[in-house]
């Protein structure tokens, strides 16, 4: 029977190859972030791998700027929701699948988005991406704090 050690020095590619979920968020409120990274990967809450779609963004403002921070995990549960962020938050077309929804929002990457975190009474904090501002408004927002 192999020791602890053992068992996790062996997992080394398992390890390389496994997601990287970023669960950060700041405190309740209203941000602006950018959009780092929207990736499409296998998650495995369960025994079955789960395909989706995650969004990671960047904080621009308040006490934790700089900081990287979830936008969203969206799997089957809740792939409703990545449809509303493409077409009634961006603006995009209506797509016919997730993947199309994904390859939509990795062109985005790096628009400035204001997102709004809350705590459910449940105890989960979500960071809803609630609009995407033009770059001529963030370019006159920069100008003015400077």
């Amino acid at each position: 029977m192999p020791t602890a050690e053992e068992a996790l020095s062996a997992m080394g590619s398992k390890y390389k190859q496994a997601p990287r979920i970023l669960r950060f968020q700041p405190p309740d409120g209203t941000y602006l972030s950018t959009i780092e990274t929207v990736d499409m990967q296998m998650f495995h809450f369960s025994n079955d791998p789960t395909p989706g779609v995650q969004i990671v963004g960047r904080l621009l403002d308040g006490d934790y700027a700089g900081k990287r921070h979830s936008l969203g995990i969206f799997t089957e549960k809740n792939l409703g929701m990545l449809g509303t962020l493409v077409e009634e938050i961006f603006g995009g077309p209506e797509v016919d699948n997730p993947k199309a929804a994904a390859e939509f929002l990795q062109g985005h990457v790096g628009a400035v988005v204001q997102v709004q975190v809350a705590t459910t009474t449940k105890g989960y904090t979500n960071a809803n991406i609630t609009a995407v501002l033009p770059s001529d408004e963030v370019a006159d927002d920069a100008a003015a704090e400077s």
